[in-house]
This record gives C-alpha cells, structure tokens and sequence, in this order.
C-alpha cells in the first residue's frame, strides 16, 4: 500500500523528470535531391553566395548569413571562387579548395537543415554534430557534382569535409528543420507525467478509503 508521503514524492519526481528530460537529437542526411526537397518543402532556405562572401586569410571566406567556410589545416589561400561551375552556381559561385585538406565550416545560429553539391579529387568525408549527435558520411570519388543534404531536430554548428581538391556549389541552409520534433519530446513527456500524476492519485485515494 503507497502511503501518502510516498505518493506525494513520486508524483513531484515524475513531474519534475518529465520537465528536465531533454528531447534526443536525431539526424537524416539525404544523397537524393528529390527526396530531400519533399522533406523540407515547408522550409525557407537561405542560399550562399561565394561569390560575394568576404576573404580573409586568417578565418576563409565568410557569406553575408554568417556562415564561415575555411581550410581545415588554415591554409586559405588554397580556396578559390569561380563563376563557372558544373552545376548550379551562377549567380552564386562555386568554392574550391585546390589542396589535399578539405573545409572546416561553420554555421549560424539555429541552422536545422542544409544542402549542397560537392566534387572531388578522390574519396571524401562529410562529418558534422547536431547538438552532440556524431554524424559521418563517406563519399567514395564523387568526380562530378554529388548531391549531400541533411536534417536535424537540434542546430548544427558546424562540420567539415574532408578530402583532395574538394568543390562546393550550391551551399543552402535553413533554420527550420526540425523545430517541431525537438520541441515535441518535452511536451509528450509532460504530458505523460500528468497521466502518470492521475492515476497514482486515484490508486491512493483508492487505497486509502478501502
């Protein structure tokens, strides 16, 4: 039989959880543009303009949303910008990075969802953190543009690409993807608590008239 000092901590500790439990990140990268579309349709994506990015040798190229892209091992001076691309840059530009190293970038705040085209001289990684979940994906020698996207219920701050002569076009960010999902979890467990929060109580008035 539950006593009511022993209701009555359980019923706040159940509540109490249920408003601290973070909600678990979860991520979904996309290698077919068709499919990444249909996920994100309802989403407003800001496009990347290298071609007016700001250079510094010391931080790379820097867009006007804030987003930073830059040699991984710092040496900028291998990143180049063109006008001309395979894929879908004009008026946009693609950014290349002539060296064997790879892009270390970093996003704004709040970015749930991205896409871009890559190519490459030879076998690539893709590795990127949403809110602390590991993310890794191998590209074997994408020598023509290659389509990568991905979605998040936590913002991403940043990732990097590794690999020889890497070329990026058409880079998109949005700070949408997701939101619902992460914001989701709290509320089911709130609203868990609250059932649990009824039928102990019940069960112990039940208990104590019997």
């Amino acid at each position: 039989m539950l006593s009511q000092r022993l209701v009555i901590p359980v019923l706040a500790l159940v509540a109490l959880v249920a408003l601290v439990i973070p909600a678990a990140a979860t991520t979904t990268t996309y290698s077919d543009p068709t499919a990444f579309n249909t996920a994100t349709q309802s989403l407003f994506f800001t496009q990347v303009d290298f071609n007016t990015a700001i250079y510094s040798s010391g931080t790379g190229f820097t867009d006007a949303s804030g987003a930073v892209f830059a040699d991984i091992l710092n040496s900028n001076g291998n990143l180049v910008v063109s006008s001309s691309c395979a894929n879908t840059c004009a008026p946009n530009g693609q950014l290349k990075d002539t060296g064997t190293n790879g892009f270390a970038i970093t996003l704004p705040n709040n970015i749930y969802a991205f896409a871009f085209y890559l190519s490459a001289g030879g076998s690539v990684n893709i590795t990127f953190y949403g809110n602390g979940v590991y993310s890794n994906t191998p590209l074997s020698s994408p020598s023509t543009p290659t389509f990568f996207g991905a979605t998040t219920s936590a913002p991403i701050t940043g990732f990097v690409i590794t690999g020889p002569s890497i070329i990026i076009d058409d880079f998109q960010i949005s700070s949408g993807a997701g939101t619902q999902a992460a914001e989701a979890a709290p509320f089911i467990l709130i609203g868990t608590g609250l059932v649990l929060l009824r039928l102990l109580g019940q069960r112990w008035l039940r208990l104590r008239t019997s």
